[in-house]
């Protein structure tokens, strides 16, 4: 295949797999998917890493969370290789895999991988940043389905005090905060 018929046919695995995706055809999506791994060889890794990631998106959807895990390590995998840790889109692959393994429940690696994830953030991006708010969330989350309740509400009041200045005081994401650190007072 020529360099324009393998354009021509990216193009058209893409539209396709939107078409698939949006309409919750989550099977021909990740089929599609696969179809386009075998031309992201011609394309850069970027590329390729973007390929495993919509797989994953779309085996998340499915709630084939196992089959999105292989997609979200391969992602982080090829990303890992070019991009040095602390690019942002070695953070969302970073972030992608932490958040694939909380749903399997596998929470200590979950919670690792959100650690890891945070620990970066804070050093390339303002405190109160959404992504590094979100990690102390996603942080939150694993530390309370671990049953370390102590610890979980210490991060999501940690959140909740950060996100203040970021969001607005009467946010849902702030009530919904709040709840949880109401939760946990009583489990302490």
């Amino acid at each position: 295949m020529n360099c324009a018929d393998i354009k021509t046919k990216r193009k058209y695995l893409e539209k396709q797999y939107s078409a698939s995706y949006n309409t919750n055809s989550f099977d021909k999506a990740i089929s599609t998917a696969d179809s386009l791994l075998m031309i992201a060889d011609n394309y850069d890794y970027k590329y390729k890493s973007w390929v495993y990631s919509i797989k994953g998106a779309a085996e998340h959807s499915a709630g084939r969370y196992r089959d999105e895990l292989n997609s979200r390590e391969n992602a982080l995998e090829i990303l890992m290789q070019v991009l040095p840790e602390n690019h942002s889109d070695t953070l969302s692959a970073l972030n992608n895999l932490a958040f694939c393994l909380y749903n399997l429940e596998e929470y200590e690696e979950a919670l690792e991988k959100y650690e890891r994830c945070y620990e970066i953030r804070k050093q390339v991006l303002p405190e109160n940043h959404p992504d590094t708010l979100s990690s102390l969330y996603d942080i939150a989350k694993c530390l309370e389905e671990t049953g370390q309740y102590k610890k979980a509400f210490d991060y999501y009041w940690e959140y909740y005090s950060k996100g203040k200045s970021v969001f607005k005081k009467k946010s849902s994401l702030l009530r919904n905060v709040l709840l949880h650190c109401e939760d946990i007072l009583i489990k302490i």
